[in-house]
């Protein structure tokens, strides 16, 4: 797919990436011709392709949560273990019958689950009880120094953990108690859409 900036002056091409849960096997053979299964979601899409260590792993099944693949000759593999790998961008859309808050929105069981392709809740889903909650990694392109913006209806709040991987080491680093239009980043008169400056090393 194709995305631009807001400006529309800066376009790129962009994959969405499912949600990987499990896979059948943890190891294989460098002759490769092994069948795997991998469960999640996001897998719906017409073109699905899949590397298993940097090899093409041909898929020939899928659905929204599974597909299924053959695995290419690979006389090098890695060596064996285990790391985080890339899985998407995770949109818990919050349908409530109460008023929700800061303190209950996390707890509800109220939601459908989706692969999001964005950062961004479509407009005028739902007005009252509704809510999202994204969760994603962010990985810095380059050592610098990085800042977020955020435009919400009404309240939000993002939560960020600049050093290191684990959930559990995330901290509010921004919060909006009031109404911002859609997509209205920008405006220097506003500064509390805006996060402060973190210092990030390029992965």
């Amino acid at each position: 797919m194709i995305r631009c900036n807001y400006q529309n002056t800066s376009c790129y091409k962009a994959k969405a990436v499912g949600r990987l849960d499990s896979i059948d096997a943890e190891t294989g053979y460098t002759t490769g011709g092994q069948v795997l299964t991998v469960k999640g979601y996001g897998f719906g899409g017409e073109k699905v392709e899949a590397l298993v260590d940097g090899v093409p792993c041909k898929v020939f099944e899928n659905d929204e949560n599974h597909f299924k693949c053959i695995t290419g000759a690979n006389s090098n593999p890695s060596p064996a273990g285990k790391f985080v790998g890339q899985h998407g961008l995770r949109r818990k859309f919050i349908n409530s019958t109460y008023v929700l808050t800061y303190e209950n929105i996390a707890s509800s069981t109220e939601f459908e689950e989706k692969l999001a392709m964005d950062l961004e809740a479509p407009a005028n889903i739902k007005d009252g009880h509704s809510g999202n909650i994204y969760t994603a990694y962010f990985k810095a392109p380059a050592s610098a120094n990085y800042r977020f913006y955020i435009s919400c209806d009404d309240y939000c709040q993002l939560f960020f953990n600049n050093v290191g991987k684990d959930e559990a080491g995330k901290t509010v680093v921004y919060t909006s108690d009031s109404y911002t239009s859609y997509r209205n980043y920008f405006n220097v008169f506003e500064r509390r859409k805006t996060t402060q400056w973190f210092t990030l090393q390029a992965d």
